[in-house]
């Protein structure tokens, strides 16, 4: 057997024995539990890393603020992890780390410390991650959580998530299986209408967490970002940000389609300077070594001529979730493959030219009601005929494009701000 058959195969053996755990432990009598303070757990999107994905930190930064407005500043937040690094992150951004994940005994180990630590509420925030694309057994733990804190009494929800078009069967069974009491958002209006499809239980349309998270004052070399974006706008020129990675592309094609793309954003730069005074920020937005931000911007870099370089500034890495929040108000728009970066730019009032993935993209455009050609998928843009046409589309619609993002904007927070109706005064 080949080590990806096998790995597959492993993959699927540890999904069944979480699946056969979790329907044993749900047999055994919920817990008492005394009254106390409230306490905010969160099922993070990233238990090693916590933080690693920009947009990751912006989601939890976000809910900290949400949960603190309800329940006043001294609110208990915990958050599950599972490295010494998650722990650390966690206790910089004010929660305590709760070491409670992984293993085969996962869903045991979560009951029985969960009625030892006496949260009052649980927030899953599933991300992109529940449809079980990236690891099913991930989406089945954080599923698993989400039950096991329904059936403690715990308050319970999803903060908004995506899905694909073809969910894992371990997740779509998980779903089924779900207490009713765990609420149930989905993010965009694509999804939530797969996700009715796929499970044939109800869900409730909110916007993503992400766009409650509030710009902070710009720092080196954030701040500057900043001064040359207003340099090179004083100018007259148009101000993109710019961010892409492999993982646009499926695994065994990610290092090629990476370098076609840099080939193909390089030629298109340099025609779309030949028609219209346009600059690029490059804006990493994870720093995940498996994720590839810096790794497609390093090359992306390395192919640009010096006449190009003159009209780039590059940043060699990516600054916190608020920060970058604040720079997407100073540019005029991004071209983006990823999710987060898109959702802070849009947040900002400011349209995005997205590389699509997994079709995840369409239900966040149509929050504001914008054009599907904004959507362009990683094997047009290897084309540089095709990316430097849709580019100076983008370049001369982003007035039209930003009074409609401006026009839907209010409509999207109060969507995100119901994600926590509940828990809100």
């Amino acid at each position: 057997m080949t080590p990806s058959r096998l790995r597959r195969a492993a993959g699927a053996i540890h999904q069944a024995l979480l699946l056969l755990q979790w329907q044993l432990v749900r047999r055994l009598p919920a817990p008492r539990r005394a009254p106390r303070a409230e306490a905010v757990l969160v099922i993070p999107a990233d238990a090693e890393m916590l933080t690693g994905s920009k947009g990751d930190e912006a989601m939890l930064l976000a809910a900290r603020a949400m949960a603190r407005s309800a329940f006043g500043p001294e609110v208990r937040l915990l958050v599950a992890c599972s490295t010494p690094a998650a722990d650390a992150r966690a206790h910089a951004a004010g929660f305590e780390p709760w070491r409670v994940w992984g293993g085969l005994a996962m869903p045991l180990a979560f009951r029985r410390l969960l009625a030892a630590a006496r949260p009052t509420r649980g927030w899953v925030m599933g991300a992109d991650l529940l449809d079980g694309h990236y690891s099913p057994v991930t989406a089945l733990r954080m599923i698993i959580a989400a039950d096991l804190m329904a059936r403690a009494g715990l308050a319970t929800r999803f903060l908004g998530f995506s899905l694909n078009e073809q969910p894992a069967r371990s997740v779509c069974l998980a779903f089924r299986a779900l207490d009713p009491r765990a609420a149930v958002q989905l993010r965009d209006p694509v999804s939530c209408e797969r996700f009715g499809r796929v499970t044939g239980r109800p869900a409730r349309l909110v916007a993503d967490t992400a766009f409650l998270l509030p710009p902070a004052p710009l720092e080196e070399p954030a701040a500057a970002a900043r001064r040359w974006v207003r340099a090179q706008r004083a100018q007259g020129r148009r101000v993109l940000a710019l961010n892409a990675h492999p993982m646009l592309f499926p695994a065994a094609e990610a290092a090629a389609g990476a370098a076609a793309l840099a080939d193909a954003l390089q030629a298109a730069m340099h025609d779309v300077a030949a028609r219209r005074p346009v600059s690029w920020l490059l804006l990493p937005h994870d720093e995940r070594a498996s994720a590839g931000d810096l790794a497609w911007l390093d090359l992306l870099h390395a192919r640009l001529d010096d006449g190009q370089r003159a009209f780039c500034h590059r940043l060699l890495a990516p600054p916190a979730a608020d920060q970058i929040k604040a720079l997407a108000g100073e540019v005029d728009g991004a071209l983006t493959g990823r999710m987060h970066l898109a959702i802070a730019l849009l947040g900002q009032g400011r349209p995005v030219l997205a590389l699509a993935y997994q079709g995840k993209f369409a239900g966040l455009l149509r929050h504001f009601a914008l054009p599907d050609w904004l959507l362009l998928e990683p094997a047009q843009a290897v084309d540089a005929a095709v990316l430097t046409g849709r580019l100076v589309r983008f370049v001369d619609e982003l007035p039209t494009l930003t009074e409609q993002v401006g026009l839907r904007l209010p409509a999207v927070l109060a969507r995100a701000r119901l994600t926590f109706a509940e828990a809100l005064p």
